[in-house]
């Protein structure tokens, strides 16, 4: 597991080895993979017929410039340059439904055309573009592309998160624009369950990870609210052109590759990463 600290990391690792997997975590200390000898010498320890779960990567959130769009690009480079082929069954590469761009054509599906708006995403469409370029490894490479993510242990950071902490500091919630932008946002359980899927089940090419259900903003605020036994102010500011418009999801692919997956509603995830969030820390 490459990235095994983060919030979708730690939780796929944990989940992974629960399931009885033999789990092998590597961060940047046990494997920093902008160095491609260090990258090169732990690729040289896995064992035989392993499947590897790319989880690592410099987020937006955290930089998003011309140096990063290198380090993420040179990440998978280091990866590919010391990866022990004979020993790779499969790889699943964790990518970002965000390089569909600002506009794209909806119901988005995996035929939909990358439209990269920032360093972020031209790194994540270059890094898939690289692990299934033919020839580049001899096992599948399962392509996941991840939309908005909450649930225990996001940091703080998930729009879910973000308005929790609005409503109890300031009593309000600032949203910009009208409010009926859509967004399909799943909890990270539902996103660890499409990665053991396809780790159980390798599959050569991409799917997007989405419930198939997308919420308005408005009521992504409403339930959050309900949730917490909250009743906020809504505050309206002008539409932020850099975000995307409404994301919808045709999830027919996801579905048919693992048919017995059941997504959890927003409604049961926004009370459960409260309760998880009110209980105190053992």
């Amino acid at each position: 597991m490459l990235g095994h600290t983060g919030f979708i990391g730690r939780a796929v690792s944990e989940s992974l080895t629960r399931g009885g997997y033999n789990v092998i975590g590597a961060s940047s200390r046990e494997c920093d993979l902008l160095d491609p000898v260090a990258t090169a010498r732990f690729l040289d320890t896995l064992p035989g017929a392993v499947s590897v779960v790319f989880s690592s990567g410099i987020l937006r959130s955290a930089d998003d410039t011309h140096e990063t769009l290198v380090k993420n690009m040179s990440m998978v480079g280091n990866f590919l340059a010391g990866a022990p082929r004979d020993r790779l069954a499969a790889v699943v590469y964790l990518s970002s439904t965000s390089l569909y761009g600002r506009n794209p054509e909806l119901p988005i599906t995996e035929k939909s055309l990358p439209n990269p708006a920032n360093y972020y995403d031209i790194a994540k469409v270059a890094n898939e573009s690289l692990l299934t370029l033919p020839g580049a490894l001899e096992c599948p490479v399962t392509v996941l592309r991840l939309p908005g993510t909450y649930g225990q242990g996001d940091w703080g950071v998930s729009l879910v998160a973000r308005f929790l902490d609005q409503m109890r500091s300031t009593g309000s919630v600032k949203i910009f624009g009208d409010g009926e932008t859509k967004r399909d946002l799943v909890a990270i359980e539902d996103i660890v369950a499409v990665v053991e899927g396809v780790v159980k089940k390798p599959l050569e090419g991409r799917l997007n990870v989405a419930t198939g259900t997308s919420l308005s903003i408005l009521e992504i605020v409403e339930t959050v609210a309900d949730a917490a036994g909250l009743a906020p102010r809504i505050e309206y500011g002008p539409a932020d052109v850099s975000t995307p418009t409404s994301l919808v999801y045709d999830t027919r692919a996801l579905l048919e590759w693992l048919p017995g997956l059941r997504f959890t509603s927003f409604a049961e995830g926004c009370a459960a990463y409260i309760t998880a969030a009110s209980m105190p820390a053992s």
